[in-house]
């Protein structure tokens, strides 16, 4: 699935410095894992768009997102975690859960 479709179905389709640092990442993650992320190859644009959020500090729904991944949230985390690695990227993660 494509960031913009993504970011529209999390309500982050006005927010234009997440998308770009989401595309970003997703270039970045495309040039790192030539062979692909493997299973987590669903996530990749999802968890570059909370990787994206997360620099940004803008709040972002993870139980929404697993959920447009179509992964559940244990290979979630780890494809998070490989490209966190992969990137060496470090930010605090801000999530908003709005379903309790």
């Amino acid at each position: 699935m494509d960031v913009d479709v993504i970011s529209r179905k999390l309500a982050l389709e006005g927010c234009m410095p997440v998308i770009k640092k989401a595309k970003e990442l997703l270039r970045l993650c495309s040039i790192r894992f030539e062979g692909g992320l493997g299973v987590a190859e669903s996530c990749k644009a999802v968890v570059c768009l909370e990787l994206a959020c997360s620099e940004l500090q803008v709040p972002f729904d993870r139980q929404k997102a697993i959920r447009l991944s179509g992964s559940s949230e244990k290979p979630y985390t780890k494809a998070l975690q490989t490209v966190q690695n992969a990137l060496g990227i470090r930010y605090l993660t801000v999530h908003i859960n709005l379903h309790k």
